[in-house]
């Protein structure tokens, strides 16, 4: 991650230079039946809807995480206001590890949110929303998403997943959903 760890800056920036609509024609991959990915206790499915709809369910153990929910219908307007802002997040013992091992040397408390079970070891920072972690997941989950080339007219619903398990799910979704003859 750059900046601070969340599509913030990036979007600002995209957001000052101005949208302009494109003449070209934009097609979609349209959900037209249940697309499942079902791996140990990761689960991602996709259903069919006239939007595109995110929805992720995150558990994790520590108590400063721990369960977090959420969904939305997915468009600039709610991606700017609900989702760029939220940072990226790894566990203490994660960077202890990697630190361990000689990796990470350029690494700081500045590009991701560091958890130590009830508590951000960024002490100098605060939570933007108390369910920044599910949202950050969502960031993660739209831009593995976004892998296909084309916008999901569908909905997608994601528990426990990674880059990982999204990278398999989008191969899937290549396999299984229906390029669109519909316009946006």
């Amino acid at each position: 991650p750059f900046g601070d760890g969340s599509a913030k800056e990036l979007t600002n920036a995209l957001m000052a230079a101005g949208l302009e609509e494109q003449m070209g024609e934009r097609n979609c991959r349209v959900i037209t039946k249940p697309i499942a990915f079902c791996e140990g206790d990761v689960d991602i499915v996709a259903l069919p809807n006239e939007h595109f709809r995110l929805t992720f369910f995150i558990d994790f153990p520590q108590r400063l995480i721990g369960r977090q929910a959420y969904s939305l219908v997915v468009t600039p307007e709610s991606f700017c206001e609900e989702i760029a802002f939220a940072r990226t997040f790894c566990m203490k013992q994660e960077v202890d590890y990697l630190r361990a091992k000689g990796l990470i040397k350029g690494g700081s408390l500045d590009v991701a949110l560091v958890v130590d079970d009830d508590r951000l070891v960024n002490e100098s920072t605060a939570l933007r929303a108390p369910d920044e972690f599910v949202r950050h997941k969502i960031l993660d989950l739209l831009g593995d998403l976004y892998v296909l080339g084309r916008p999901i007219q569908g909905h997608v619903i994601a528990s426990r997943s990674g880059h990982a398990s999204h990278a398999q799910f989008v191969a899937r979704l290549r396999e299984e959903a229906s390029p669109s003859e519909r316009l946006f």
